[in-house]
């Protein structure tokens, strides 16, 4: 197993882009393990609503950005205390959605450390019922990427924040996130170490389960390809935002003296139809709102400010 060096990077545009690269164009014949700490930061799954999965308020307001991988799965919230973790292996059917094997230094790990995890559906971790660890994958049918996160002394009050969910104005074929009782695994050690320590012992128990664990330094080809991916994919909106799949979404608005339940439908995170619930309020209204929306972002702010309008 080889070791990828993020050069501590802790960007999640940045890594993302790693694990993508990684991923499509390194040697095939080996296999690649990476390790990283985000800076705060909520990441999508590829078929989710970032519009439903989280505060948007609150993550703005926090300045929290929000960025989809290419893997499945719910959402989940990075910060300093998360590790995260990525193998980059052969594709095979008897691999997909099989973690226990590439799970194994983590479990033995938390096992060595006092912690007694058990593994779930084989690829959720919990302790004492609480989850620590959520895992997904993606594959090019040629090699597999297959990830996960640790909550290690996490912000819970910030993770609950932003991922909470406004599921019930959405009606949308999204996949959506499996609420579950979270928790910190530093509470549970029966020696206090940070999470750098913690994920030195991570290498070592690595390095025992793959026969050998050689850092691996990416070419400045490579990293020249990294950067432009994480600007080009990763901080794009169309990406981020405009690859949610179509939903609809209601609200109801105080313009002037009218009461106005609208609903909208949204296609590649655009405006493209909406229609006035419980009669017309009339044509200067309704090109009001047309003007201002049908063809645009969908935005829940603009939507706000409509409601003050008249």
């Amino acid at each position: 197993m080889l070791l990828i060096n993020n050069r501590n990077t802790t960007d999640p545009a940045i890594n993302l882009s790693i694990e993508e690269y990684c991923l499509g164009n390194l040697n095939p014949k080996n296999d690649y393990m990476l390790l990283y700490i985000d800076d705060p930061a909520v990441i999508i799954g590829k078929n989710q609503n970032p519009f439903k999965e989280t505060d948007l308020a609150y993550v703005k307001k926090n300045r929290i950005p929000i960025f989809r991988r290419i893997s499945g799965g719910g959402a989940v919230y990075h910060d300093h205390g998360n590790l995260n973790f990525s193998f980059i292996t052969a594709f095979g059917k008897k691999g997909l959605n099989e973690f226990r094997y590439l799970l194994g230094p983590v479990l033995t790990t938390l096992d060595r450390l006092g912690v007694h995890p058990k593994l779930m559906d084989n690829n959720t971790i919990f302790i004492r019922r609480k989850k620590v660890s959520g895992n997904a994958q993606y594959t090019n049918l040629k090699r597999m990427l297959s990830h996960g996160t640790l909550l290690f002394d996490a912000d819970l009050t910030a993770l609950d924040r932003a991922l909470d969910s406004k599921s019930d104005i959405f009606n949308s074929k999204a996949v959506e996130s499996s609420r579950a009782c979270v928790t910190n695994l530093s509470g549970y050690l029966k020696e206090s170490i940070d999470i750098q320590a913690f994920r030195d012992r991570l290498m070592a128990a690595a390095k025992n389960s793959f026969n050998g664990l050689e850092a691996y330094h990416l070419s400045d080809v490579a990293w020249d390809a990294i950067l432009e991916l994480a600007r080009e994919k990763y901080r794009s909106w169309k990406w981020n935002f405009g690859s949610t799949p179509s939903f609809m979404v209601r609200n109801r608005f105080i313009y002037g003296s009218h009461t106005l339940s609208v609903g909208f439908n949204i296609t590649r995170g655009m405006v493209q139809h909406m229609e006035f619930e419980g009669g017309n309020p009339g044509r200067e209204i309704v090109a009001i709102f047309e003007k201002k929306l049908i063809g645009n972002r969908y935005d829940p702010e603009n939507l706000g400010r409509l409601s003050t309008s008249g």
